[in-house]
């Protein structure tokens, strides 16, 4: 069962990533504003969510893991790149110290 959905969404994301095109039938989403706090007629007060298809959640994996694979592969990011870094952060670098201050 599972061939039936993996094979051809394979197919299409290899010629997504060969063609440097994101599927136009993926580009949509519903988006929906969500309350924080404050005054409910003012839109500031508001917050944008984007609710996305299960096909593009899959892209966006995909795509991701396949150029983090390539950057570390190509040796593109350092030992000091700890942003946005699986398991890495402000609290790894030997720079980092804490602040008491608050």
């Amino acid at each position: 069962m599972i061939t039936i959905i993996s094979d051809p969404l394979l197919n299409i994301l290899n010629t997504s990533l060969i063609e440097g095109e994101f599927p136009e039938a993926l580009k949509f989403a519903l988006v929906l504003p969500i309350y924080k706090k404050g005054d409910p007629d003012d839109m500031n007060n508001y917050r944008a969510i984007s609710l996305l298809m299960n096909f593009s959640k899959i892209f966006e994996i995909a795509y991701n893991n396949r150029l983090t694979n390539f950057f570390h592969s190509n040796k593109y990011f350092t030992n000091n790149q700890h942003g946005f870094m699986k398991g890495r952060g402000r609290m790894s670098t030997k720079w980092y110290k804490p602040s008491m201050e608050y």
